[in-house]
């Protein structure tokens, strides 16, 4: 018997693994930020445009965004 697996598009409190959120991203972005703890637990951060103040921008946008959850 083989189960279907479907992507959950929606809002979760439940952990993803890192690398399927980056898989379901891919192809999607025009720009992108990516942040997160490394295995040995150090801060890692990139970023797809050199613009500084742009990335930060795009942070403070998705900070917003975080912040109003829970909200509705």
């Amino acid at each position: 018997m083989t189960a279907k697996i479907y992507h959950f598009d929606g809002a979760t409190t439940l952990d993803i693994p890192p690398d399927q959120v980056l898989q379901h991203a891919c192809g999607k972005l025009e720009k992108v930020v990516v942040l997160g703890f490394e295995q040995d637990g150090s801060l890692y951060m990139a970023a797809s445009c050199g613009n500084i103040p742009e990335a930060l921008f795009l942070l403070e946008k998705c900070k917003q965004k975080l912040l109003s959850y829970g909200e509705d």
